[in-house]
């Protein structure tokens, strides 16, 4: 099957990309703008605007819909040419006059999203991304929405007069644009600068216990060339399958993630899903595929793979149109000026560059372990996996020795909570100091969060609790009621955690104290 050639266009100042695409006509107008662009306290906004925006629409006859991503919102059509043309106009219709909504409005919709999100929505999640980047951009979408319910008319109108605008756009269509197309978005106006996508300092490499998945890769994939870094993920992917799934039975899925970074870099995650007692194994041969992928390069074998499923999923309309939606938002985002609808001619790619980018890909490695049962000490998993462990570093009470921590406890100024008899909380400490609050854990360790650094602070208007994550996304969930003391807690709580992480939570209760 020929692969369609890509043609651009403009539409009242909006770029348009189009490619006759063998499949139903489908028209999409799309924004950059998505949840790695908001804030923890508003994570959920670009969904809610989404919402708003298609309440506002209308009865619409043919198939249609709208989605938020990592970096887009979304809204999109497919059928006959005018009707799929007058949804898009009516879309940005609702734009221009979306401060009619009213509080009612808002309400709705937020209740809608909690239906849509499910049981638990307004808890905070866990994550190799949050892992990685904290409580920010590429990280929230581990965290989750948690205070989605209190986002106001205010916060929404300001966030779509921010991005919702024809400076922010993009329309794409798999045919010829439509006759008498009609999409007037308001003018274009400055953009805000985005926040860069960065690790955490401490977890630029290395490994860490306790994830959410029983085992996930993270790294980044940076090369000038565009067709390396794209060859050399397709390359890592397929051989953990291969050597994973296929020849070892270790694992059943290889599930990757990959997050465009700037022109030239992507940060990918790979999930698997190792057996608990294989979660070791499966770590060490995972690491093992990587660096000798950095050493060797992709195999011809591999290469020979690659190129037979690439071709494939290349010659298939739907990857065709993925890859239409990508370069137009590449564009957007990024500047790259949009050349072709396939993504790479992989075989034109030199192998030798493929093998440096897996190599850069290494060099950058964090292993988020899931709960294992192997008795092993922090030393002897550094020394197995040859990665250092990514733990907080010096100068926070986890790094400290037990006899430095027990002279950090002694000041007046440090307050040390124990539970109440029958609480099922027996060994635990709830520590809290001028800079910090501590949860100490027999089975969990030391978790702890400069008060100046909590992101969220979700407090129950039910039961009294608070759910606390910080900026490096750890966190618990504490209960008064379950602590010896535990209004001194609470005082502590109102008193040094920033305002601007408070919000209300509504119809959650943990039923006890956990972390995350």
């Amino acid at each position: 099957m020929a692969i369609p050639t890509l043609q651009t266009t403009d539409h009242r100042g909006v770029p348009v990309l189009w490619s006759d695409i063998r499949s139903t006509f489908t028209g999409t107008l799309a924004f950059a703008v998505g949840r790695r662009d908001e804030a923890p306290r508003t994570a959920g906004v670009t969904h809610l605007v989404e919402h708003l925006v298609m309440s506002r629409v209308g009865r619409v006859g043919v198939t249609h819909n709208a989605s938020t991503e990592e970096d887009r919102v979304t809204f999109y059509a497919e059928g006959a040419e005018a009707a799929v043309a007058d949804f898009l106009a009516r879309v940005a219709a609702a734009i221009r006059d979306l401060d009619a909504i009213d509080d009612e409005v808002v309400a709705e919709q937020r209740r809608i999203i909690a239906a849509e999100l499910g049981e638990g929505d307004e808890m905070t999640g866990t994550g190799p991304l949050l892992d990685r980047f904290g409580a920010s951009t590429l990280g929230l979408l581990d965290l989750g929405m948690p205070a989605h319910r209190s986002l106001d008319r205010a916060q929404a109108l300001e966030w779509a007069a921010t991005w919702l605008h024809a400076g922010n756009a993009v329309l794409t269509f798999t045919g010829p644009v439509p006759d008498g197309l009609d999409v007037e978005l308001p003018p274009a106006r400055p953009l805000p600068e985005r926040l860069a996508i960065q690790p955490l300092e401490h977890r630029r490499q290395g490994w860490l216990g306790g994830g959410a998945a029983p085992l996930a890769l993270s790294f980044t994939l940076d090369a000038s060339e565009r067709g390396a870094v794209y060859v050399a993920g397709a390359a890592i992917q397929r051989a953990l399958l291969d050597r994973l799934r296929t020849d070892r039975h270790l694992v059943y899925s290889v599930d990757a993630f990959v997050a465009r970074t700037d022109a030239t870099a992507r940060w990918a995650v790979v999930v698997l899903d190792p057996r608990r007692e294989d979660i070791l194994t499966t770590a060490d041969a995972a690491v093992e595929i990587l660096r000798a992928l950095a050493v060797e390069g992709p195999s011809a074998e591999l290469m020979a793979a690659i190129l037979e499923e690439d071709a494939n999923i290349t010659a298939h309309s739907g990857a065709q149109s993925a890859h239409l939606d990508d370069a137009a938002m590449n564009l957007l985002r990024h500047g790259v000026e949009p050349f072709a609808i396939d993504a790479v001619d992989m075989t034109a790619v030199p192998l030798d560059r493929v093998r440096e980018v897996i190599a850069g890909a290494v060099e950058t490695l964090l292993v988020s372990l899931g709960e294992i049962d192997d008795e092993i000490t922090p030393e002897q998993l550094s020394e197995r996996l040859g990665l250092p462990w990514a733990r907080e570093p010096e100068g926070h009470y986890e790094a400290m020795t037990t006899v430095a921590r027990a002279k950090a406890f002694m000041p007046d100024s440090v307050e040390i909570l124990s539970p109440r008899w029958f609480s099922g909380m027996r060994g635990m400490q709830l520590v809290l100091d001028p800079e910090r609050i501590l949860m100490l854990a027999p089975e969990l360790g030391i978790i702890e969060l400069r008060w100046d650094s909590i992101a969220l602070a979700g407090v129950c208007i039910d039961c009294g609790h608070w759910d606390l994550t910080g900026a490096t996304g750890a966190g618990f969930v504490i209960e008064p009621g379950r602590w010896r003391g535990g209004a001194k807690a609470v005082d502590a709580l109102r008193e040094r955690v920033p305002a601007g992480a408070v919000y209300e939570v509504r119809d959650v209760h943990p039923g006890g104290t956990s972390a995350s």
